[in-house]
């Protein structure tokens, strides 16, 4: 169960970091559900009535939630900039030209820089263009079960050890109602020094740069500057000093690396995340986190 969570986790970053929120942080719980925060900065975060909010200060709200139909409803607040006397009335919603669009053209962000709430409703059977390999996201189970017979059912996702780039790895296919919407690529490499480690992880990383061109985001966040150069950059990766990522992002698809102590090893992964489903795959997060409580 503890690895399921780790890969569920890492999934809900990936789709943060996604939006642009560069060295978000998994804060655990508080009273709203599962927070993913850099202060002062954006959000995204899932409350326990089944709704996700993500929220920039001063700027704008998105609010998610789920309706007795199944149905998702939605509302974007951009606060007053002006003091003109319709100041406080509603922005028009006016799509962005540039930044990341879907197949179909729907841009991620308005002009003003606020999500656009259109590019996360997708129709029911919705299918994309895009995917890991052969599978394409919206895929059901039971498709990605013909594509990759290898792969067994595991507490409601398909895993299946294999062997990526010389490492051996677990390949875990993540869904939300029944629809595909992540996969994670888990080195199970088990190595006894962390330079070997972050050998691994610059392996994949130099790779992805090769498909994929320069990162979108990079990040080497350190728990304290002052523990920089004290050692090995493989030996604070192990021993949980420093955390690094880079991600990547095509119309409809997030990529992140991550390379992050678990215990006394390194778990270097790899996540592609549907970025039309990222608020969905946030909120079936914090479902699975709250069973039990």
């Amino acid at each position: 169960m503890r690895r399921v969570k780790h890969l569920l986790v890492a999934v809900a970053v990936a789709a943060v970091e996604s939006l642009g929120v560069q060295g978000a942080a998994a804060k655990g719980f508080d009273a709203d559900g599962v927070v993913y925060d850099q202060p002062g900065q954006a959000r995204l975060y899932v409350r326990p009535g089944g709704s996700v909010v993500y929220d920039e200060p001063g700027v704008t709200r998105l609010y998610l939630a789920s309706g007795d139909n199944g149905t998702t409803t939605s509302s974007a607040v951009r606060p007053a900039v002006s003091n003109s006397p319709d100041a406080n009335a509603a922005q028009p919603a006016v799509a962005e030209s540039d930044g990341p669009k879907a197949a179909d053209g729907t841009p991620m962000f308005l002009a003003n820089g606020s999500p656009n709430l259109d590019f996360y409703r997708t129709a029911k059977g919705y299918r994309s263009p895009e995917g890991y390999l052969e599978s394409r996201w919206g895929m059901s189970r039971s498709e990605v079960s013909r594509l990759f017979p290898k792969a067994q059912p595991e507490q409601a996702m398909l895993a299946y050890a294999s062997e990526t780039a010389g490492l051996k790895t677990l390949h875990v296919f993540m869904f939300v109602d029944d629809a595909l919407s992540a996969v994670s690529i888990l080195s199970d490499e088990l190595r006894s020094t962390g330079d070997q480690y972050l050998a691994d992880y610059e392996k994949l990383h130099s790779l992805l740069v090769r498909k994929y061109g320069k990162p979108r985001t990079t990040s080497e966040t350190w728990s304290s500057e002052f523990l920089r150069g004290t050692m090995s950059k493989g030996a604070s990766l192990q021993i949980g000093f420093v955390k690094l990522s880079s991600t990547w992002m095509t119309g409809e698809t997030n990529i992140q690396i991550r390379a992050e102590a678990m215990g006394a090893r390194v778990r270097v992964q790899v996540v592609y995340a549907s970025a039309r489903l990222m608020v969905k795959q946030a909120d079936d997060l914090a479902q699975k986190d709250m069973q039990g409580l």
